[in-house]
């Protein structure tokens, strides 16, 4: 029995509830279990992304070939994720900055329908984050600077 003048109800911030719902929560999740931005992003990959994204057309594909390199060196763990690396560079040559945008577009209205299960609604949020990592930051930063 609560005290005089205590509430038996106390609210916490779900933060608190976390430990106690998902002991071992997953990296780059959020409190409430969702998918921050980072989720399935490889900073190893990230860096040769921002070189090829840097790069000359002509120098591109000998990047995208290092990207491959680098997957096979990763290993199982990696291997969906370093694919789709390259499998967006492979794009982004083929088609240009504007690919980018209209992917993660045609991802996140795939993301919001209630048709699709779980674990395809997972990748595909893994898919949008990687994509990412093709969006110069120095970019976003004067988009800001503009609004």
């Amino acid at each position: 029995m609560p005290a005089i003048g205590v509430s038996a109800r106390r609210t916490r911030a779900p933060a608190t509830h976390t430990p106690l719902l998902a002991p071992r929560p997953l990296p780059r999740s959020t409190t409430n279990g969702g998918l921050n931005e980072e989720a399935g992003r490889l900073e190893v990959l990230d860096e040769i992304v921002r070189k090829f994204v840097a790069a000359a057309e002509s120098e591109r594909e000998e990047i995208i070939e290092a990207a491959g390199s680098k997957v096979a060196e990763l290993g199982d763990e990696a291997s969906s994720t370093g694919a789709y690396y390259v499998k967006a560079m492979r794009k982004y040559a083929a088609k240009g900055s504007e690919w980018v945008t209209t992917e993660t577009a045609r991802l996140a209205r795939m993301a919001k329908s209630d048709a699709i299960a779980v674990a395809r609604k997972t990748s595909i949020l893994l898919r949008r984050n990687v994509l990412g990592a093709f969006v110069s930051p120095a970019l976003d930063t004067e988009a800001n600077d503009e609004l």
